[in-house]
């Protein structure tokens, strides 16, 4: 697993300028498979994320808690060419995607753009770029299944805290038949983020009973599960929308499960938010999952009937 994750590292740097893939490309190898983020900014040290906590990086490839002279300090013109380098210098080819400020990249790794946005929807005046490396991390449901209350599942967590690589492995099992029995798992991965899907190829491992519909809005890849697929789960990353909910009352109504994630900082918070509230008195939800810090994730399971609503 750390040289998967070692090859997504490399993957992301190759989007680099010279000057900063080389200063990366030296850090030890057990911390370039830690790596969750790396961040650029204008004028700022060179830094990356290692168990949800900021690290600077050093002019000499180390790693240092503090921000001092010995930091590599990030200029205009490498975050000028990183963005040229991620969109292939074509703008059009990208410009949904970076309308909404992001560019995905190959194996669900994603790249986050600060800047002004245009008339047209391009970014201008680059001031930051992060780079998330999608990680893989097999057994971490391992706790869910432990403690689970039945299907229909909600991941909370705030953002970073691992949800989605919970709700990954939660896939697999549950289409590996790690449950008890093998499920029919349709995955809607609008940014591929969940599979990093390439070519056709989930290069995350999802199970030999799953099918991802890929670059669908999570309502339309809904619909489409429904009606081509016949699920017996349907999954997908991050719920916002009443009208997602409405859909998945539509496919809880003919016999299909969901799992779903939604950003939630204090566990207290999960019946305050509208949507996460409306969803646990659906009745759709019966397992709640909450990851209770990005550091430590510790991971804590309710059956939805906890909640007092």
């Amino acid at each position: 697993m750390e040289e998967k994750n070692n090859i997504r590292f490399g993957t992301v740097i190759s989007f680099l300028p010279e000057s900063l893939q080389k200063t990366l490309n030296f850090l030890p190898s057990n911390i370039k498979g830690q790596v969750e983020e790396i961040r650029l900014r204008t004028n700022q040290p060179l830094s990356v994320t290692i168990g949800g906590k900021p690290l600077f990086v050093r002019a000499d490839s180390l790693i240092t808690l503090s921000n001092d002279t010995t930091a590599y300090f990030v200029t205009s013109e490498e975050i000028k060419e990183t963005y040229k380098r991620l969109i292939g210098s074509s703008v059009y080819s990208h410009i949904e995607e970076i309308s909404n400020g992001y560019v995905t990249l190959k194996y669900g790794c994603r790249a986050g753009i600060c800047g002004t946005k245009t008339e047209c929807g391009n970014i201008s005046n680059i001031s930051s770029i992060n780079l998330r490396i999608s990680k893989e991390i097999q057994g971490v449901a391992d706790a869910v299944k432990r403690e689970f209350k039945g299907l229909g599942i909600l991941i909370c967590g705030e953002p970073g805290s691992g949800k989605t690589t919970l709700l990954r492995d939660l896939i697999l099992q549950l289409s590996s038949g790690s449950f008890g029995e093998y499920k029919k798992v349709a995955v809607v991965d609008t940014r591929s983020e969940i599979s990093a899907a390439n070519g056709g190829v989930n290069y995350n491992r999802l199970g030999e009973n799953t099918d991802v519909l890929i670059g669908y809005s999570k309502e339309k890849g809904m619909d489409m599960a429904l009606r081509t697929l016949s699920p017996d789960i349907i999954a997908f990353d991050e719920i916002k929308d009443m009208s997602e909910l409405l859909k998945m009352e539509e496919g809880f109504g003919s016999g299909v499960d969901f799992i779903t994630t939604a950003h939630i900082g204090e566990k207290s918070d999960i019946m305050k938010r509208r949507i996460t509230r409306e969803l646990i008195k659906s009745g759709i939800i019966k397992t709640v999952v909450f990851i209770e810090n990005k550091v430590t994730k510790k991971i804590t399971v309710s059956g939805a009937d906890e909640f007092d609503y």
